[in-house]
């Protein structure tokens, strides 16, 4: 059974943003969540589908998100399922 989880550290804005990802990423497609995350930082997917996960790259790394410079660098990485763990959408800032 799939669930939702987010690691925030205390960090105001980080609590924020798991506010917003628990809302709104979805627990049955997690390849959308990525599609949707690396959409956001400006990558364009020519032809693919956002549950097309053999031809979706895993993770990207950008310093704009919707167009506008930030102040830190923005990776997602979509982590494979195995045996014990369903897929896996991490996001993590960093100066």
């Amino acid at each position: 059974m799939a669930s939702k989880g987010c690691v925030h550290e205390n960090y105001g804005p980080g609590e924020i943003l798991c506010g917003y990802l628990i809302r709104n990423s979805s627990t049955e497609f997690p390849s959308v969540n990525v599609w949707r995350a690396l959409h956001c930082m400006g990558w364009k997917f020519t032809g693919v589908s956002p549950s097309d996960d053999d031809r979706l790259p895993h993770k990207g790394r950008s310093r704009r998100i919707n167009g506008k410079r930030t102040l830190a660098s923005i990776s997602v990485e979509l982590a494979a399922p195995t045996n014990d763990q369903p897929s896996t959408l991490k996001v993590t800032a960093n100066r």
